[in-house]
């Protein structure tokens, strides 16, 4: 009920970030209440704004919820990597990293990346060229000629930093 999910989000701006990790964690076993969670997440993502907090909600319950919603989630993702949020946009590139490989939605992923390069809102953030270079290197393990070709296409868009660890595994890969 909305009442209910407006007294949580009070609650929550209450909390501290050890106990939201908790908090994360209990959800995810109840990830199937899409309608009622999708509003909490995006306040604790704005409200933590902090990267421990927001990839723990990215890869655990945001990642259980595009895996049971995708029609539903997949135009959040990427109405949030166009938007006005740092952490926003760095939850949605990065909520696939722990998805399976055959359900990792390659153009999401890269629709979520490509709004924060180049000279785009925040892509000269620490955690936003971190966060693109995990996500890529994530993706690296399943198609490294995908990632490459990428990194290679969009180079004069993209960090060292963001570089560095998008082609980290394919690197190591190389030098074996």
């Amino acid at each position: 009920p909305p009442e209910l999910l407006r007294d949580f989000i009070a609650v929550e701006r209450q909390r501290e970030s050890g106990s939201r990790h908790v908090a994360v964690a209990v959800d995810v076993r109840s990830a199937g209440s899409l309608p009622h969670l999708l509003p909490l997440l995006e306040e604790m993502i704005v409200s933590a704004a902090w990267w421990d907090l927001v990839d723990d909600i990215s890869g655990n319950l945001l990642a259980r919820l595009l895996e049971r919603h995708p029609a539903q989630v997949k135009p959040l993702l990427r109405a949030w990597a166009k938007g006005g949020d740092l952490w926003l946009r760095r939850a949605a590139m990065l909520c696939q990293r722990s998805l399976d490989t055959a359900q990792v939605d390659a153009v999401l992923l890269y629709d979520t990346i490509l709004p924060s390069i180049g000279k785009a809102k925040f892509a000269d953030e620490f955690f936003i060229r971190k966060g693109i270079g995990w996500a890529l290197r994530e993706r690296s393990y399943a198609a490294p000629a995908e990632v490459k070709a990428f990194c290679e296409e969009y180079a004069a868009q993209l960090s060292p930093l963001t570089v560095r660890e998008a082609l980290k595994v394919i690197h190591k890969r190389s030098i074996e």
